[in-house]
C-alpha cells in the first residue's frame, strides 16, 4: 500500500500527516458548522495517540491542491472483538469548488486489504454515492426505551471495570478513558460488559445514553432493568441502540429507517457494536 496516489497534477489524495491538524480543524469547522473546535481537536488528539494499526491510516485522506487540503476523510480503523479489521469512514467535507473530487477522496480507503468499511453518519446527499461504491444498509432504525422499567433479576450486580481481564476488559478500559460508561454485570460465572456514550442533556434536553457496546442485544434486554436504573441515577433515563426492528420485552419507540448505517465489506458489525468509531473519538 503506498500512502499517497496522484489524481491529477496539482490536485493529490494523500494521508493525513500529524502536521495537517491544524488545517483539518479548519477544514472541518467550515463543513460542519453544528461541531465546535474543542470537538474536532479533542478527536483528532485522541487518534493521534491511539494505538493505531501499523501499516492502515492513523487519521484518514487529504484531497490537496497545490499542497493546500481542500477536502477530507477521516478514517479510524481498528480490530473488532472477532480480530476483524474495521474502519469508519467519518467526517467527509470537500471544499464547493472541488465536490467533483469527493467521490475519489475515499477511493484509498476502498483499495484497503481484508478492510471491512462502515459509514454510521452518512449525509443523506451521499447515499447515492456510497451506494455505488458498494455499501449497504445493515441497520434498520433506531430503538429508544425507558430501560428502567424493567424488572429486576436477582443474583446479578453491576460492577465497574475492575478485576475483569481479557478482550472485554481491554474494550472497557479504553472506551472509559474517553469519556464513556463502562461496566460489566456478573450473574453467576458469566460476566457481561457494556459499554455507553453519553450525550449532551443540554443539547438533547433529555439524558440519552448511545448503547456503544455489548455482546448481544439480547444481554441487554436481560439486564436493561438493573443497566437502565443505574443510567437513571446519573440523569440518563432513555438508551437508544440500532435494530432492526422493535425489540419486545423494553418499554420505548422503534424509529423505522431513522440513522441508518452502511457497511461495505467480509464483516458486518453486529448490532450492539459501535466500538472505535467517531462516536467514541469525537462524542455522539
Amino acid at each position: 500500500m503506498t500512502s499517497e496516489q496522484t489524481v491529477s497534477s496539482p490536485i493529490r489524495i494523500r494521508e493525513i500527516e500529524p502536521t495537517d491538524l491544524d488545517a483539518v480543524v479548519e477544514l472541518l469547522l467550515s463543513g460542519f458548522n453544528d461541531r465546535s473546535e474543542q470537538y474536532w481537536r479533542q478527536g483528532l488528539d485522541r487518534l493521534a495517540n491511539r494505538a493505531a494499526l501499523p501499516a492502515y491510516p492513523r487519521f484518514g485522506y487529504a484531497l490537496t491542491v497545490a499542497d493546500r487540503i481542500v477536502g477530507v476523510v477521516l478514517l479510524i480503523v481498528s480490530r473488532d472483538d472477532k480480530g476483524n479489521i474495521r474502519a469508519n469512514v467519518s467526517s467527509w467535507y470537500v471544499e464547493p469548488d472541488y465536490r467533483f473530487y469527493s467521490a475519489m477522496l475515499i477511493k484509498p480507503a476502498l483499495r484497503l486489504p481484508d478492510v471491512t468499511l462502515v459509514n454510521i453518519s452518512p449525509a443523506p446527499h451521499t447515499l447515492p454515492t456510497i451506494t455505488a461504491q458498494g455499501f449497504r444498509p445493515y441497520t434498520g432504525g433506531i430503538m429508544a426505551c425507558v430501560p428502567a422499567l424493567g424488572l429486576p433479576r436477582w443474583g446479578t450486580k453491576l460492577r465497574s471495570i475492575a478485576p475483569a481481564s481479557g478482550t472485554d476488559a481491554t474494550i472497557l478500559e479504553t472506551h472509559a478513558a474517553m469519556g464513556c460508561l463502562s461496566f460489566r454485570v456478573d450473574e453467576g460465572e458469566e460476566s457481561t460488559p457494556f459499554i455507553f456514550a453519553l450525550r449532551d442533556r443540554k443539547r438533547h434536553g433529555i439524558g440519552v445514553a448511545q448503547l456503544i457496546y455489548c455482546h448481544n442485544l439480547t444481554s441487554f434486554k436481560r439486564h436493561a432493568g438493573m443497566i437502565g436504573r443505574r443510567l437513571l441515577r446519573l440523569g440518563f433515563p432513555i438508551v437508544i441502540f440500532d435494530a432492526e426492528r422493535y425489540q419486545p420485552g423494553l418499554i420505548g419507540h422503534f424509529f423505522r429507517g431513522r440513522k441508518p448505517k452502511y457497511v461495505r465489506g467480509p464483516a458486518c458489525p453486529r448490532l450492539g457494536d459501535l466500538s472505535e468509531t467517531e462516536l467514541v473519538y469525537f462524542g455522539p
